[in-house]
């Protein structure tokens, strides 16, 4: 799991398990996971949290979830609520492209350049490190390397454009 790479992903990650169970798996079609034809829609990999957490034995867990992980998320405590303790969402919005009800997405036009450019750039360092200083504008050097590395591990170009589409 590419978080480990990172001393403070480490670290929080050793925070939770200092007075939890840490339960850590791989999206469909990300990290060590097949990639297969399709990644599914949010419910299937939804329904990939509840067989993690049967196969582990646990019947309620706080979940964690970034980026569209926290959407697969909170669909899971929405659907499954007598088995979420609580849910815990960072960078996770509501919904990638704006709406007359929700103003914070992408305009249609911003959203489908970043997926032509996704497509197209995906794996570029170039590209990846200017994604790196949109999420964290401070960052050193030695993050923005540790994130272009952890992107290109994740996701090939196809996965990639996939989850966002998802």
């Amino acid at each position: 799991m590419f978080p480990w790479s990172n001393a403070d992903w480490r670290e929080m990650y050793g925070r939770f398990a200092s007075f939890s169970r840490l339960i850590m798996f791989d999206k469909r079609g990300t990290g060590l996971s097949d990639r297969p034809r399709e990644l599914g829609q949010i419910e299937t990999r939804m329904d990939d949290i509840r067989a993690v957490l049967d196969a582990a034995g646990v019947d309620r867990a706080t979940l964690v979830g970034m980026g569209e992980g926290g959407q697969t998320c909170a669909v899971f405590a929405a659907t499954y609520p007598e088995r979420t303790e609580a849910l815990v969402l960072f960078n996770t919005p509501a919904r990638a492209v704006s709406a007359e009800d929700y103003p914070y997405g992408a305009s249609e036009d911003e959203w489908r350049t970043l997926l032509r450019t996704t497509r197209e750039r995906w794996g570029e360092r170039e590209y990846l490190e200017s994604q790196a200083r949109e999420i964290n504008p401070t960052a050193g050097d030695d993050f923005v390397d540790w994130f272009v590395t952890c992107q290109r591990f994740c996701a090939s170009p196809g996965a990639a454009l996939t989850l966002l589409r998802v």
